[in-house]
């Protein structure tokens, strides 16, 4: 049996600064010493951890089989992950239930081995949303904590990409080393 410290989330974030300059050591966010530049990032949340990481054996065969063809759909169709992920397992395996795979000590509550696949989907939906949630909480409190305000966060179709324009930063390298430090986060 897992504790709630095993339940980790890996949220894996593809920084890429497509804006180049050069600005002086940074001192007080509230006071720029150097110029100030604008920056454009693109992160990406892994959601196949996310949803392996909820799974009770995240080798499972079948699990890892659906979540390569959900990748592949995502690609060509404008529907979440978590949709494809469902119709998904629907295709390639009819008659069976989500339900055991997803049955795990942390979402006993939500999810019992009885479980429908349309409830267990629900359940699995509401814990992406949660993690992406947070995910963008916690980036735009690392940003706003470099003095920066009024970061724009905007969701690219047909991915789980997000691009953040992110106006007046002092200290770019700063901001970089910020958003590329430890992004796993624990939910109990």
């Amino acid at each position: 049996m897992k504790s709630k410290q095993d339940v980790l989330f890996p949220i894996m974030v593809i920084m890429m600064c497509l804006v180049q300059s050069f600005c002086s050591a940074f001192t007080n966010p509230m006071k720029p010493t150097g110029p100030l530049t604008n920056r454009i990032i693109t992160i990406e949340i892994a959601v196949v951890d996310v949803l392996r990481s909820l799974a009770i054996d995240k080798a499972d065969p079948v699990l890892n089989k659906v979540l390569l063809n959900t990748l592949e759909r995502q690609k060509k169709e404008d529907k979440d992950f978590v949709t494809l992920f469902g119709e998904s397992f629907a295709q390639l395996y009819p008659k069976a239930f989500l339900a055991p795979i997803f049955s795990s000590f942390e979402l006993r509550e939500r999810v019992s081995p009885t479980s429908t696949n349309a409830e267990t989907l629900k359940v699995l939906d509401s814990e992406m949303n949660t993690v992406i949630n947070q995910t963008l909480k916690i980036l735009h409190t690392r940003i706003e904590s470099l003095g920066v305000m009024n970061a724009n966060f905007q969701k690219l179709p047909l991915s789980n990409r997000y691009i953040i324009t992110i106006q007046n930063v002092q200290d770019p390298e700063r901001l970089k080393k910020m958003l590329q430090s430890s992004a796993k986060i624990g939910f109990w």
